[in-house]
């Protein structure tokens, strides 16, 4: 691994720890910070946080910047808060192992208008994440799947977004 990718991956990884591990006070401000290692997400506001073991929770902003021509938050960028969301929960469970999203599936189920705030929110069953474990320790590969439930700030309506993630083990040369 060239010294450039294994300093990207510990910038990535200590991004991961900001957004997820950092005191609650720093988060906002250790994640501003670190925007610029997500280029996809840089300048969006996008913040992500730990709710529990098994739960992330981000949230992306209404911003001008962030609007698409219907002027609603673009949902290219709450794809991409997606697949972060995704990434990081699989790099907090899996810290001590290499890997990579080798493909993905996404599906967006979207009634709303999203012209405020967006929460995402990450949530799995540990029954779950231990059956990912156990195939990915046997044949170094496996598919995870997510359900991300997206609310609008100050709506009780709720869309959502389904996201598969194929996933393999990164043998590190000695």
């Amino acid at each position: 691994m060239s010294f450039y990718k294994k300093t990207t991956e510990k910038l990535k990884e200590l991004k991961t720890w900001a957004q997820v591990k950092s005191p609650k006070p720093l988060q906002p401000a250790l994640s501003y910070a670190l925007d610029w290692l997500a280029p996809e997400l840089l300048g969006t506001g996008f913040r992500m946080m730990e709710i529990s073991d098994f739960a992330l929770k981000a949230t992306v902003p209404a911003r001008p910047t962030n609007f698409d021509f219907q002027q609603e938050i673009h949902q290219g960028l709450v794809l991409n808060a997606a697949l972060e969301l995704g990434r990081a929960f699989l790099q907090k469970q899996m810290s001590e192992s290499y890997f990579q999203l080798v493909a993905s599936d996404v599906q967006i189920s979207k009634k709303q208008k999203w012209t405020q705030d967006i929460e995402l929110l990450l949530e799995i069953d540990q029954s779950v994440l231990d059956d990912f474990f156990i195939d990915f320790q046997k044949v170094k590969r496996g598919e995870i799947e997510f359900q991300i439930k997206v609310k609008v700030d100050k709506s009780r309506k709720i869309d959502s977004l389904t996201l598969k993630l194929q996933v393999e083990k990164t043998e590190l040369l000695a």
